[in-house]
Formats: C-alpha cells, sequence, structure tokens
C-alpha cells in the first residue's frame, strides 16, 4: 500500500546471527490485488504489508527506535519476501494459531483473514494480524520466549509490537500482534461482539465482516479505499454477505468520527 508519511515499513526481526543489520525502510506495500477465485490476497508482495485493520491514519507512527512500555527494538532485522507460493494455508494458521492457545495466548483476528474466511479461500493472506488481549503485546518478553521454545523467530510491527514468525512445516507465517497504543484503534464493542470460527478444526475469535469493514473505512487511506471498493464488488456479485445493519453499528462505535467513515463506506458502496 501506498498511505504516505505513514512511518516505517513493520520488519520482520530474526536471531542475531541470521544476517546482516537492515535499516527499515519506508512506506509501505501498494494494496493486494484482486486474485482470479476471488481472494483479496497479494499475487507477490514482501510480508511486511499493512495490519488490516489499522487505526488513525493520517499521524506518523512512532520512531521504530524508540522503544514504549517495556518494548525496545532488537538489534538486527532482515527483510523477508514472500513469493505467491508463500501464502499462508489454512493448515498452517490453524496450526500456528494453535500452538499459541495451548500456551494460554488469547487474541482476536482483525485483518484481511477475515475476508479470505469470509471467501473460503483456501490460502488466507500472507499474513495473520491479531488482537493481542492475553498476554499484552505491550510486553515483549512473553513473545520471546514462546517463540524460543517453539522454533520461531520474534520481530516487530510498524508499531513496535510483537511479530512472530511461525514455522509450519516448510511454511513461515507471520503473525502480527496489536493493541490501542498511539494511532492504532480497535473499538472495545468490536472485540466483544467477535464470533468464533472454526478453521481446520481450531476455534479463534475474529471481528466481524462488517467491523473489518469499518476499520478499513475508518483508517481511510487509498489503498483501504481501494480494498473496500473490492469488498463492494465481491458483496455486489453474491460471493459475500455485508449486513447493512451491523455496519451501521459498527460505524457507531466511533463516535465523532463516525460521519467520516461512514461516508467513505458510501464512495465504496458498501453503506
Amino acid at each position: 500500500m501506498n498511505p504516505g508519511p505513514r512511518g516505517p515499513k513493520p520488519r520482520i526481526l530474526a536471531r542475531l546471527d541470521d544476517g546482516p543489520k537492515v535499516a527499515p525502510g519506508a512506506g509501505f506495500e501498494p494494496a493486494r490485488p484482486l486474485r482470479g477465485n476471488g481472494s483479496l490476497a497479494a499475487a507477490q508482495t514482501p510480508c511486511h504489508l499493512e495490519p488490516a485493520a489499522l487505526g488513525r491514519s493520517a499521524t506518523p507512527a512512532p520512531d521504530s527506535s524508540i522503544g514504549f512500555a517495556g518494548f525496545y527494538p532488537m538489534e538486527a532485522s532482515v527483510t523477508v519476501w514472500r513469493s505467491a507460493g508463500d501464502l499462508v494455508s489454512r493448515e498452517g494458521f490453524a496450526s500456528a494459531l494453535r500452538a499459541l492457545l495451548d500456551r494460554g495466548f488469547r487474541f482476536t483476528i482483525i485483518g484481511g483473514t477475515v475476508v479470505e474466511l469470509e471467501l473460503g479461500s483456501k490460502d488466507l493472506g500472507d499474513d495473520v494480524d491479531l488482537f493481542g488481549e492475553e498476554p499484552s503485546p505491550l510486553f515483549e518478553e512473553e513473545y520471546r520466549a514462546v517463540a524460543e521454545e517453539l522454533g520461531w523467530s520474534i520481530g516487530q510491527t510498524w508499531l513496535g509490537t510483537p511479530q512472530l514468525i511461525a514455522r509450519v512445516g516448510q511454511e513461515e507465517i507471520p503473525i502480527e500482534f496489536y493493541e490501542n497504543i498511539h494511532d492504532f484503534y480497535v473499538p472495545s464493542e468490536m472485540l466483544e461482539r467477535a464470533i468464533r470460527i472454526d478453521v481446520a478444526g481450531v476455534r479463534v475469535k475474529a471481528v466481524r465482516l462488517e467491523d473489518h469493514i469499518a476499520l478499513k473505512a475508518h483508517a481511510g487511506r487509498s489503498s483501504d479505499m481501494e480494498r473496500l471498493k473490492e469488498i463492494g464488488r465481491l458483496a455486489k456479485r453474491g460471493k459475500i454477505r455485508v449486513d447493512r445493519k451491523a455496519l451501521e453499528e459498527a460505524v457507531s462505535f466511533f463516535g465523532d468520527e463516525a460521519k467520516v467513515v461512514a461516508r467513505r463506506l458510501r464512495e465504496a458502496g458498501l453503506l
């Protein structure tokens, strides 16, 4: 995507012996195009794409060299590029999240995976965006501990929160954790009414499709608007169903900003 002055790309960090130090890049990658099967996943993109839920969009992200709330950047970083064949499978997705659930982690899916699951896509995009509930993403130690236990890598998102690179068979699955800090905002009402879904035998929580759509409209960058228009086209073709009442409720969760969110949804043909 290309939202303008949003801050540095999310970084995939590795163990200190995995490669040379690389400075983070600026900006984000372009919005992911519609694939032939109706999926919104990318044909070829780096795995440091945007979280799809993204809070207040106009303010630059914090300097990635500055830690906060006990979370500090690690010393080495490498950028990992993933091709079309590296999209996250349902089985890999389920296995990685099961490992976290078994270790007491609690979270809600907030990103583009919500749309892919609604579409019934075989592949679920190129990363997984979660709203971390327990433990808090602001405390990196527990995330580092589980990464070491499972043989995964740990890094940071653009927000400075943990990113785990899960290894499941031959797959490497970027899992990004977010919380309401700085410009990132998911209304509590959305988390409270999250639904439970079954993915390859694993029960996980996810925000409703309508809430995901409202989050994209709240972010309001050009790439977000393009994604919303794609979702609108899918809805018109009957690929997915958007509940208008639920979407209007989602808009209301943004209080004083609800009018702006509603206008953007009308522009995208979703209200």
